[in-house]
Protein backbone atom coordinates (compact mmCIF):
# COMPACT_ATOMS: atom_id res chain seq x y z
CA UNK A 1 0.00 0.00 0.00
CA UNK A 2 0.95 3.91 -0.07
CA UNK A 3 1.80 5.60 3.04
CA UNK A 4 0.55 9.06 1.50
CA UNK A 5 -2.35 10.31 2.82
CA UNK A 6 -3.32 13.88 1.95
CA UNK A 7 -7.29 15.35 3.26
CA UNK A 8 -7.73 12.33 5.35
CA UNK A 9 -8.38 9.88 2.30
CA UNK A 10 -5.83 6.74 1.41
CA UNK A 11 -5.66 6.77 -2.43
CA UNK A 12 -5.80 3.84 -4.22
CA UNK A 13 -3.48 4.79 -7.08
CA UNK A 14 0.20 6.04 -6.86
CA UNK A 15 0.11 9.75 -5.64
CA UNK A 16 1.13 11.02 -8.55
CA UNK A 17 -1.76 9.94 -10.38
CA UNK A 18 -4.67 9.74 -7.76
CA UNK A 19 -3.65 13.55 -6.28
CA UNK A 20 -3.12 15.00 -10.25
CA UNK A 21 -3.64 13.06 -13.79
CA UNK A 22 -6.68 11.25 -12.56
CA UNK A 23 -7.66 13.33 -9.34
CA UNK A 24 -11.45 15.23 -8.97
CA UNK A 25 -9.72 18.40 -8.05
CA UNK A 26 -12.06 21.24 -8.06
CA UNK A 27 -13.36 22.93 -11.14
CA UNK A 28 -10.79 20.79 -13.00
CA UNK A 29 -12.55 19.22 -16.34
CA UNK A 30 -11.64 15.26 -16.57
CA UNK A 31 -12.13 12.67 -19.15
CA UNK A 32 -14.83 10.34 -17.59
CA UNK A 33 -16.50 7.13 -18.59
CA UNK A 34 -20.21 7.73 -17.45
CA UNK A 35 -22.75 4.82 -16.93
CA UNK A 36 -26.39 6.26 -16.96
CA UNK A 37 -29.02 4.23 -15.75
CA UNK A 38 -33.13 4.51 -16.74
CA UNK A 39 -35.34 3.81 -14.23
CA UNK A 40 -38.95 3.00 -13.92
CA UNK A 41 -41.26 2.35 -11.45
CA UNK A 42 -38.07 2.03 -9.05
CA UNK A 43 -36.04 -0.45 -11.39
CA UNK A 44 -33.16 -0.32 -13.29
CA UNK A 45 -34.58 -0.76 -17.03
CA UNK A 46 -32.02 -0.15 -19.01
CA UNK A 47 -28.16 0.94 -18.77
CA UNK A 48 -25.67 2.72 -20.89
CA UNK A 49 -22.31 4.54 -20.51
CA UNK A 50 -20.46 7.25 -23.02
CA UNK A 51 -17.52 9.07 -22.45
CA UNK A 52 -18.01 12.17 -21.08
CA UNK A 53 -16.39 15.34 -19.71
CA UNK A 54 -17.01 16.05 -16.10
CA UNK A 55 -16.08 18.96 -13.62
CA UNK A 56 -16.17 18.42 -10.14
CA UNK A 57 -17.88 21.61 -8.92
CA UNK A 58 -18.15 20.92 -4.95
CA UNK A 59 -15.47 18.28 -3.00
CA UNK A 60 -18.54 16.75 -0.65
CA UNK A 61 -18.25 14.16 2.30
CA UNK A 62 -20.59 11.42 3.05
CA UNK A 63 -22.44 13.73 6.26
CA UNK A 64 -22.77 16.48 3.27
CA UNK A 65 -24.43 14.14 0.98
CA UNK A 66 -26.62 12.85 4.50
CA UNK A 67 -27.53 16.31 5.02
CA UNK A 68 -28.27 17.91 1.46
CA UNK A 69 -32.01 19.34 1.72
CA UNK A 70 -31.98 20.69 -1.89
CA UNK A 71 -34.81 18.84 -3.76
CA UNK A 72 -31.86 17.60 -6.09
CA UNK A 73 -30.10 15.97 -3.36
CA UNK A 74 -33.33 14.61 -1.29
CA UNK A 75 -34.13 13.21 -5.18
CA UNK A 76 -30.65 11.19 -5.30
CA UNK A 77 -31.03 10.26 -2.12
CA UNK A 78 -34.59 9.14 -2.24
CA UNK A 79 -33.74 7.05 -5.80
CA UNK A 80 -30.52 5.47 -4.86
CA UNK A 81 -32.25 4.25 -1.20
CA UNK A 82 -35.35 3.10 -3.29
CA UNK A 83 -32.62 1.09 -6.25
CA UNK A 84 -30.18 -0.01 -3.52
CA UNK A 85 -32.24 -1.48 -0.48
CA UNK A 86 -29.83 1.07 1.46
CA UNK A 87 -29.65 4.47 3.70
CA UNK A 88 -26.61 5.14 5.20
CA UNK A 89 -24.71 7.40 2.80
CA UNK A 90 -21.24 5.36 2.61
CA UNK A 91 -23.69 2.19 1.78
CA UNK A 92 -25.44 4.27 -1.11
CA UNK A 93 -21.82 5.53 -2.92
CA UNK A 94 -20.71 1.64 -2.14
CA UNK A 95 -23.56 0.91 -4.02
CA UNK A 96 -23.07 2.51 -6.68
CA UNK A 97 -19.67 2.06 -6.81
CA UNK A 98 -20.79 -2.20 -7.45
CA UNK A 99 -23.18 -1.06 -10.13
CA UNK A 100 -20.36 1.09 -12.11
CA UNK A 101 -17.65 -1.74 -11.74
CA UNK A 102 -20.15 -5.06 -12.12
CA UNK A 103 -21.58 -3.10 -15.22
CA UNK A 104 -17.80 -2.38 -16.75
CA UNK A 105 -16.65 -5.54 -15.55
CA UNK A 106 -19.15 -7.45 -17.45
CA UNK A 107 -18.15 -5.55 -21.21
CA UNK A 108 -14.88 -6.19 -20.23
CA UNK A 109 -15.19 -10.04 -19.81
CA UNK A 110 -17.41 -9.94 -22.99
CA UNK A 111 -14.97 -8.75 -24.58
CA UNK A 112 -12.23 -11.03 -23.81
CA UNK A 113 -14.94 -14.44 -24.12
CA UNK A 114 -15.39 -12.64 -27.49
CA UNK A 115 -11.57 -12.33 -28.15
CA UNK A 116 -10.59 -16.29 -27.21
CA UNK A 117 -13.76 -17.48 -29.29
CA UNK A 118 -12.18 -15.80 -32.79
CA UNK A 119 -8.73 -17.51 -32.06
CA UNK A 120 -10.09 -20.86 -31.26
CA UNK A 121 -12.13 -20.21 -34.97
CA UNK A 122 -8.74 -18.55 -36.09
Amino acid sequence: GFSDVSGGSTPMLPPELAHGTLSLNQGVPRNALSLFLRVRNGRIVHKWHARTRIVNKDKTTYEAFSEDSSDYGRRARALLQRLSGETDAEDLVAWTMIEYNGYFGGLLAAAAAGKAAAAATA
